[in-house]
This record gives structure tokens, sequence and C-alpha cells, in this order.
């Protein structure tokens, strides 16, 4: 059960570290395109 919990909050932390990966990427290409404009 304990390795379960476990499993869990690993694959949980592990999909809001790529969520927040994608965030970023995506704010870094705004950015990009940004300057590009101006």
């Amino acid at each position: 059960m304990i390795v379960f919990i476990v499993n869990t909050v690993t694959a949980a932390t592990a999909e809001r570290g790529a969520a927040a990966a994608d965030s970023t990427a995506v704010t870094a290409a705004a950015a990009g395109t940004l300057k590009m404009l101006l």
C-alpha cells in the first residue's frame, strides 16, 4: 500500500514537472517571438 502511494505521488510530481517545463518552453517561445516582432 505504501509503495502504491509513493508511486502515485512520484507520478503526480513528474507530471507537474513536465507541465512546468512545457509552460516554461511556451513562455520562452512567446518571448522569442515578441523579440523578433519588436
